[in-house]
């Protein structure tokens, strides 16, 4: 199981994730933007965030700004950004992230890439 941070100002979009990671056996916290995100890590450091979980648009502290902050404060913390408007180049990703994907999400991409980078996949 891995404990993922989830930021995405949308709460559909935040519900969805929070669902279908946790039926995959993965713990879920959620923020509604960057800056929540930051103090869920943050307050959760002790217990540990496995991975991030970034919405690329969001107002205040949005997904670059938010990535910046995160590699400043826990460098080896992976990162998965994603996005609807924004669709990287096909082998591109944006920088500080350690991948990228788009919504609507391809969820099997999406696990398959969170087992990659932490080494966790659990599967309903």
């Amino acid at each position: 199981m891995a404990r993922i941070a989830v930021a995405d100002d949308s709460p559909p979009i935040r519900l969805l994730l929070k669902r279908r990671l946790e039926g995959s056996g993965h713990e879920v916290v959620e923020a509604a933007n960057g800056i929540e995100l930051i103090e869920a890590i943050d307050r959760e450091v002790e217990v540990g965030i496995d991975l991030a979980l970034v919405d690329w648009m969001m107002p205040g502290l949005d997904g670059p700004e938010t990535t910046a902050e995160i590699r400043e404060r826990w460098p080896e913390l992976p990162i998965i950004g994603f996005s609807a408007g924004l669709v990287p180049a096909e082998g591109e990703q944006p920088p500080l992230t350690d991948a990228f994907t788009t919504k609507p999400f391809d969820f099997d991409y999406l696990l398959e890439t969170i087992e990659g980078l932490t080494g966790e996949l659990l599967r309903p």
